[in-house]
């Protein structure tokens, strides 16, 4: 995620991360403000993830909310999942 972070800062443009990389690192120095971003960016990305939203420059908003897909909605049964990931090449069928 440093990586990630140390890319978003060298963006040349005024990208959002980017400003809020400047703000934490004129107050507490450059690791923080990596760091700080790490965090930032990791609960975007988790947002993104559990509840379906669309990251546009301006903030997180929604485009439609999607179901969150949880392991006990899945009426799929074990074997017939077994099967389906032997012939995807995922498991040996051995």
């Amino acid at each position: 995620m440093v990586q990630c972070a140390l890319a978003a800062v060298g963006v040349r443009s005024d990208f959002k991360f980017k400003r809020f990389y400047l703000r934490v690192r004129a107050r507490r120095g450059n690791g923080v403000a990596v760091v700080a971003l790490d965090g930032k960016m990791l609960g975007v990305m988790y947002y993104l993830l559990v509840c379906g939203g669309v990251f546009f420059e301006d903030g997180l908003k929604f485009k439609r909310r999607q179901r969150v897909i949880k392991a006990r909605d899945l009426s799929v049964p074990f074997e017939e999942a077994l099967d389906l990931l032997v012939k995807a090449g995922y498991v040996n069928g051995k």
